[in-house]
């Protein structure tokens, strides 16, 4: 006997459902209650001021090659000799340090010694087995890591990279595993007021939040007290700007522009070349717009902006309101910052013009605008070579013959239009008049075919086979060019109307 689908749904719903189960409770768990008055507020201590909590779990994150850990170690020797600009300065302490991917001999020790560490204060944190030495398992490993925070009060762990030493069992996607992993390390930290500082990776993804860039678990910039971000510099490749993305604790975000250097540290067979940051001070770029501008498909956010821009002035320009042209590219999906910053990649130039004075953009003449400051306006001549982009005759001969042979007429000999260009760059611009209007300057002449020797439009006398003189025929290329396009040739015609000589 077959039976429909429809009466297999209809016999599981007149079925009872089973409840799941409530989990079978643990012996010995009890809720406690403390009293808010229990607890003493205290104020926020600073390990490096409004970068690093003391006694809170802090997070440093970067792309590949960005000096992360090199920073970390710099941290660890200025807490060695008490010079971290916080809480401890003055007072040398220890530093625990668990390094899983960079050599000890070779790169984590001649990197302390290269930042001026006291190395008898730094400790490399393993675990022992029975059968071999291997790094720290957390949380497995939580209580045995305790214990010697507890014994040796170190200013600060490092965790080089924090990732590493996360059990495998944990889930580095999962924002409740994760937290499983972090949350102890930060109850840690509060309870033996030690300073922990993980280093992190950041993956492929593009975003801002820091969390996500970390294994795509936005629990990596939430339970730290602290995070910052390693990103590299718009204005020097060279540079690289450090900086909080989570500040939850300070007043404002911190960021410092640095530099790393090679130095070489003396080794028993030679010497080792390891990296060294040198701190350059405060800079106005901020690290979060900087991880906004990451690599997107070969171009930079900023490479795009700049092209944003180009392609904006040129189709609205010579000269377009700064704010207009900021409008727009907020429309784009660009941030202010990045449009100012896009501006300076791509040449913008910036005047104020008007009254009251209002911010002007405009591309520089060799991108094709008309940038330059109002006198360098001012002072460029006002006849037609000028008003081509300042092209010289010689260059315009071909453009005429072009435009010419295409509109179906024809024009005098390269020397007579050079010659003519070459008079009126010289000579005030004369009133154009359209070759329907009578001539002005005398009677018109005629070639022995027919022709008239002078312009139909002004009247100048003409050379060659010429039909009019070079002003004229650029007015009238220019008044073609606000007509459609014919299809044909690409170049703007209008209605060809026929005078009385025409006629004749």
């Amino acid at each position: 006997m077959t039976v429909s689908r429809s009466e297999q749904r209809r016999s599981r719903s007149d079925s009872p459902r089973r409840k799941p189960e409530p989990p079978h409770a643990e012996t010995g768990r009890k809720i406690v209650l403390t009293k808010a008055s229990e607890i003493r507020p205290t104020r926020v201590r600073w390990l490096v001021d409004d970068w690093i909590v003391l006694g809170g779990l802090n997070i440093i994150g970067g792309r590949e090659g960005m000096g992360k850990s090199t920073i970390a170690a710099d941290f660890a020797a200025k807490a060695t000799r008490g010079l971290l600009q916080g809480e401890l300065y003055g007072q040398p302490r220890d530093v625990l340090y668990g390094a899983s991917e960079d050599l000890r001999a070779m790169t984590i020790v001649p990197r302390l010694i290269a930042a001026g560490a006291d190395i008898d204060r730094v400790m490399f944190v393993d675990i022992q087995t029975e059968d071999c030495t291997t790094g720290l398992t957390l949380p497995n490993d939580n209580h045995l890591l305790r214990e010697r925070v507890e014994a040796i009060q170190p200013a600060l762990l490092v965790l080089d990279a924090a990732t590493s030493f996360m059990a495998s069992w944990i889930d580095g996607k999962d924002d409740r595993q994760v937290r499983r992993y972090l949350e102890p390390l930060a109850a840690l930290a509060q309870d033996t007021g030690c300073s922990i500082l993980g280093v992190c990776h950041f993956g492929k993804r593009e975003s801002t939040d820091t969390g996500k860039l970390i294994m795509g678990s936005i629990a990596w910039s939430q339970v730290p007290r602290s995070v910052l971000a390693v990103a590299k510099s718009c204005d020097d490749e060279d540079q690289i700007v450090v900086g909080n993305t989570k500040a939850n604790l300070t007043r404002t975000a911190k960021n410092l522009a640095a530099r790393i250097e090679s130095r070489r540290v003396p080794a028993d067979d030679g010497h080792a070349e390891v990296g060294a940051v040198v701190w350059l001070g405060e800079t106005g770029l901020k690290v979060g717009d900087l991880l906004g501008e990451a690599i997107t498909e070969g171009r930079s956010k900023i490479e795009e902006a700049a092209m944003f821009l180009t392609d904006h002035l040129l189709a609205h320009g010579p000269k377009v309101p700064k704010q207009d042209a900021i409008k727009a590219g907020h429309k784009a999906g660009f941030a202010e910052r990045t449009l100012e910053r896009a501006a300076k990649k791509a040449g913008v130039i910036s005047e104020h013009i008007g009254f009251p004075r209002v911010a002007h953009w405009s591309l520089p003449d060799e991108r094709g605008g008309t940038g330059g400051t109002e006198l360098d306006q001012e002072q460029r001549p006002d006849n037609d070579t000028a008003s081509v982009g300042g092209t010289e005759p010689d260059q315009l001969k071909q453009l005429f013959e072009d435009l010419f042979e295409a509109r179906g007429e024809t024009v005098g000999g390269t020397d007579d239009i050079t010659s003519d260009l070459r008079e009126h760059s010289e000579n005030p611009k004369p009133t154009v008049q359209s070759r329907h209007t009578p001539s002005v300057g005398g009677t018109a002449q005629a070639r022995s075919d027919g022709t008239d020797t002078t312009c139909p439009g002004c009247g100048r006398e003409l050379t060659g086979k010429t039909k009019r003189c070079v002003s004229c025929a650029l007015a009238k290329a220019r008044a073609s060019n606000d007509s459609d396009p014919d299809e044909s040739t690409g170049i703007a015609t209008e209605p060809r109307q026929t005078s009385e000589r025409d006629a004749a």
